[in-house]
């Protein structure tokens, strides 16, 4: 049985969002199926935990918000690791120094990642080879039109099933 982690999340903004979830239903119209579990929000995975001690890692997430303001992230990537599609956003200063605030120091290879789809790897492939010109489209335009999202808070959850366990709004 595999033991139960807290996953610390970097959510996204309601508009950030909308941009990934209008992205997931043009891959849709596209006629790429997959799955992603609604009850969890748009978000870019920080780390984990141990599923041992909440008030620790709660702790941990309550400090990092005191010390972390809002900021943007830009999206120019896509990856795929074991059934999974997701964005994957520049690390800028502020992304790697929430990343930090709340990490265990000896952490390493952190991969930051927007988990957007769930299924079958050769499906996964195809809708991420549809993905690339669009990102690429969208990142060649002014910076209004680049693909962003704000990141403006920070959860834990812990999963199968999602179970939000504390959510704290950064600066």
């Amino acid at each position: 049985m595999a033991k139960k982690k807290f996953y610390i999340l970097a959510e996204l903004s309601k508009e950030g969002g909308r941009k990934i979830d209008n992205l997931v239903a043009d891959l849709r119209l596209r006629g790429f199926a997959g799955t992603l579990p609604k009850s969890i929000p748009n978000h870019i995975q920080i780390t984990t935990f141990p599923a041992n001690d909440a008030e620790s890692v709660t702790a941990r997430i309550n400090k990092a918000a005191t010390e972390n303001a809002k900021f943007e992230v830009e999206y120019k990537n896509v990856g795929i690791a074991d059934k999974t599609l997701f964005l994957i956003p520049s690390v800028n200063s502020a992304l790697s120094r929430l990343h930090d605030s709340i990490a265990l120091s000896d952490e390493l290879n952190w991969f930051p990642q927007t988990p957007i789809l769930t299924g079958d790897q050769s499906e996964l492939i195809k809708a991420a080879l549809a993905i690339i010109p669009l990102l690429s489209e969208m990142n060649a335009l002014s910076d209004a039109g680049k693909f962003k999202a704000v990141v403006e808070s920070i959860s834990i959850f812990e999963f199968n099933p999602a179970y939000l366990i504390e959510r704290v709004k950064l600066l």
